[in-house]
């Protein structure tokens, strides 16, 4: 069976990124083995709960997370240090293309370079300056108020 990587972020931020990370992930399942890069482990039964996906007790789907240390390390973040975060996830990204030798790569979570060509879904660039107004207002509330993190990409758990 042919492999594929899917680049998802997040497992565990609820949200339309991650929505299309589950319906790419059940249409890449029918005919590839799939290993899943997320920064953390997410539960596949409540993906098709929330989402209406079939994945979950699939033998064909491989979750892959960041090390526990750096995800202690960088959960909660807020402002710049989520693109931090995105970039040490795209390097371990770009190890495991190197190792498992995908014959498809596949992210959803914005622009990605792992290294190679590869399928992206790209909603809103995230790399595009100026920000938007919104993104702008977060980023300056987190400097004058940093215990609030509406930008918090920790676990909802």
């Amino acid at each position: 069976m042919k492999r594929a990587l899917l680049f998802i972020g997040n497992l565990q931020e609820p949200g339309g990124g991650l929505q299309v990370g589950a319906w790419a992930a059940q249409a890449l399942v029918r005919d590839y083995q799939l290993t899943i890069l997320s920064w953390a482990p997410g539960d596949l039964q409540e993906l098709d709960a929330t989402y209406g996906t079939r994945l979950a007790g699939l033998a064909n789907i491989n979750i892959i997370t960041a090390p526990r240390w750096l995800v202690r390390l960088f959960t909660p973040t807020c402002g710049h240090l989520v693109l931090l975060r995105i970039m040490l996830l795209m390097r371990i990204g770009r190890g495991l293309v190197a190792r498992i030798k995908p014959d498809l790569v596949v992210s959803t979570a914005g622009e990605t370079d792992l290294g190679r060509p590869l399928v992206q879904y790209v909603h809103y660039p995230w790399m595009v300056w100026p920000r938007p107004e919104v993104d702008l207002r977060a980023i300056r509330r987190l400097v004058w108020r940093p215990r609030q993190c509406p930008l918090s990409t920790g676990t909802h758990r």
